[in-house]
């Protein structure tokens, strides 16, 4: 077929001049429709312009093919069916792969985070198991439980405060330490001022605080042969025209201390606000309450009485009894 434009004899089935580029052909078909629009969109992308000029063309270069293989490779590789995949598709968007990335990364953090906070808690709670533990293995290791007669009493959970059951009968004490729950045991012992079957002493002192599983131990008065204290004289029956020495109320206990003092005052009939100190002097015959607690005027003491209430105050301060 030879070109209109040119004068190249080119082959039968060109669509295009091999020689000048010139359109050879009209088909009206769908396919060569597409295979033209092809062609003319490559020429624009070319450079060519919208009337399809390309110029002067070296006629010496027409013999030379290979000056024109670039229309054999096009319609090699040419799609005349699909036009748009003649050319080359624009990058994939890589947004979404950064999304998931950041999502999974703060999702490891997160897991990090947590099982930090696992491991932490749960030591901090197996120290605290562990000192609860030794706390308790302390405190019963340090419960004796060394009776003669021992009265079972419901475990205590708090720390009490040990009241004052010297003077009290034996059954009286019992009563008022059981309801503290606080566990006793008995010792007797002879006793000169208390009758027998009367708690003489106490081994926690009124008012000191008791452990929980401490025991307290009552000694309970088994009497003396004359029982002489009880039945109606003094512990001290020249307290009120003699001085008193140190060495006669050594070896004394707290309770007879405490005894020897109240009864210089109990002589002018005070009143006093201890219930066994009062329920002790009640037992006396020589003992006649007229002055309530608080009341008492200390000029009333003549010397004597003055100097004594000094030495066994001295004397207990001493012994650590005030």
């Amino acid at each position: 077929m030879k070109c209109p434009k040119c004068g190249y004899e080119n082959d039968d089935n060109a669509y295009f001049c091999e020689g000048c580029g010139n359109k050879l052909k009209d088909n009206t078909s769908v396919e060569n429709n597409q295979a033209d629009n092809a062609k003319f969109d490559l020429d624009k992308d070319l450079g060519f312009d919208s009337d399809m000029n390309y110029g002067t063309i070296n006629k010496s270069n027409l013999e030379d093919n290979s000056s024109f293989d670039y229309y054999d490779d096009f319609n090699k590789n040419v799609s005349y069916e699909n036009p748009q995949n003649n050319y080359p598709k624009p990058p994939k968007n890589n947004k979404n792969l950064l999304i998931t990335v950041i999502v999974v990364s703060a999702i490891a953090v997160i897991a990090i985070c947590v099982c930090v906070f696992l491991i932490f808690f749960n030591d901090k709670d197996s120290n605290s198991d562990t000192s609860a533990s030794e706390t308790v293995t302390s405190t019963v290791t340090e419960t004796t439980a060394t009776t003669q007669t021992t009265e079972p009493t419901t475990e205590a959970t708090v720390s009490k405060i040990m009241p004052n059951v010297v003077g009290l009968r034996k059954e009286e004490a019992s009563r008022i330490l059981r309801q503290q729950n606080i566990s006793i045991r008995y010792e007797e012992e002879n006793n000169n001022i208390y009758s027998e079957g009367v708690v003489s002493s106490q081994s926690i002192p009124s008012g000191e605080t008791v452990r929980d599983g401490e025991m307290v131990t009552l000694y309970v008065s088994l009497g003396s042969d004359e029982d002489t204290y009880y039945n109606g004289d003094y512990i001290l029956p020249d307290s009120d025209t003699e001085y008193i020495s140190e060495s006669e109320i050594e070896g004394m206990s707290k309770e007879e201390l405490t005894l020897a003092l109240n009864e210089i005052y109990a002589r002018y009939g005070l009143m006093f606000n201890t219930t066994s100190i009062q329920q002790y002097f009640n037992s006396k015959d020589w003992y006649v309450p007229s002055i309530k607690p608080g009341h008492f005027d200390d000029s009333q003491f003549n010397d004597y009485e003055r100097h004594n209430v000094d030495t066994i105050v001295n004397y207990m301060k001493e012994k650590g009894y005030r």
